[in-house]
């Protein structure tokens, strides 16, 4: 083979593999968005969720959060789980959503919002 061919085949090969590696890169974005966890805030805006984000919330018997989501695009699933693992609130595959979630046992309570090429928003925010 001549060196003009040598050339061609490594430069053919290197486009193959950029080709590759440009396009795995795209399946690797996992979130494009903002997310705010502050106290009793709990809030994800998101162009794109491919992975899971959770927050924890110590709060007492009687407080009231704020639960909203919209999901525009893709699978969002929500859970809000009591420390001892107990599940207050589940959803599969939601779409829209405005409701107040009443606390009734003082402690920590973790919030995880699990997308797959979502977008959309999910908030919790603890009433004063």
């Amino acid at each position: 083979m001549s060196k003009k061919g040598i050339k061609l085949n490594i430069l053919i090969i290197t486009i193959i593999l950029c080709m590759m590696f440009l396009s795995s890169c795209e399946n690797m974005i996992t979130f494009s968005g903002t997310c705010v966890s502050i106290g009793k805030k709990f809030e994800l805006d998101f162009k794109l969720l491919n992975t899971t984000y959770e927050s924890w919330m110590t709060l007492d018997e009687g407080n009231k959060v704020k639960t909203s989501f919209e999901i525009t695009e893709g699978s969002v699933d929500i859970y809000v789980r009591y420390e001892d693992n107990s599940i207050i609130y589940q959803g599969n595959d939601v779409k829209n959503g405005d409701f107040i979630l009443e606390i009734s046992k003082s402690g920590k309570y973790h919030f995880e919002v699990i997308g797959s090429n979502a977008a959309g928003y999910v908030h919790f925010n603890k009433i004063p």
